[in-house]
């Protein structure tokens, strides 16, 4: 009996099909490589979006917070407003409406379709459910405070922000 008896002529194939395997093998390494960073880069970016003024008595104080840059999604978990010296100070009869959309769309009216949050008095901090605010590119979140009695006072709202990377935020929770 021969060698190639033995083998039956299939030690090229057994070759062939262990390569095959080890190139298999290789290839979901790397993809599995690939997902975990896309998994890290959809993870968002934690922040605080602050922004402070002087509130004249009698008239509405608009503050820009601000807006997510191209390509980025933000959802709102928090929202608050208070005293910028205390949080213990009330602005007396004060309160806060929290607003999305376009600059050019506040003026001396601001649209109720773009009300999205409303303190009616201040200190006040909210916690918001997931999605419950969402600003995209171009849209600002803004806050509006009327009701002031009290001249001068320093006023400061503020947002805390998960900041997602709109492309991976949608190939991640599509998974």
């Amino acid at each position: 009996m021969t060698e190639q008896d033995v083998t039956g002529g299939g030690g090229l194939s057994l070759e062939v099909t262990l390569s095959g395997l080890r190139a298999e093998l290789a290839a979901q390494r790397e993809e599995r490589a690939h997902r975990v960073a896309r998994q890290a880069a959809a993870k968002p970016v934690y922040w605080t979006a602050a922004k402070s003024d002087f509130v004249v008595a009698a008239t509405a104080m608009v503050l820009d917070l601000g807006t997510p840059t191209t390509g980025r999604r933000w959802v709102v978990r928090q929202i608050g407003a208070s005293d910028a010296g205390s949080v213990l100070t009330a602005v007396t009869a004060g309160k806060a409406d929290w607003y999305v959309g376009r600059p050019g769309q506040f003026g001396q009216s601001v649209s109720p379709v773009q009300w999205v949050a409303h303190m009616e008095v201040i200190p006040q901090l909210q916690q918001l459910s997931n999605e419950q605010i969402t600003v995209i590119p171009n849209d600002h979140l803004f806050v509006v405070v009327t009701g002031a009695t009290t001249a001068n006072q320093n006023v400061v709202a503020f947002a805390r922000i998960l900041d997602y990377d709109m492309v991976t935020y949608k190939a991640v929770t599509t998974i």
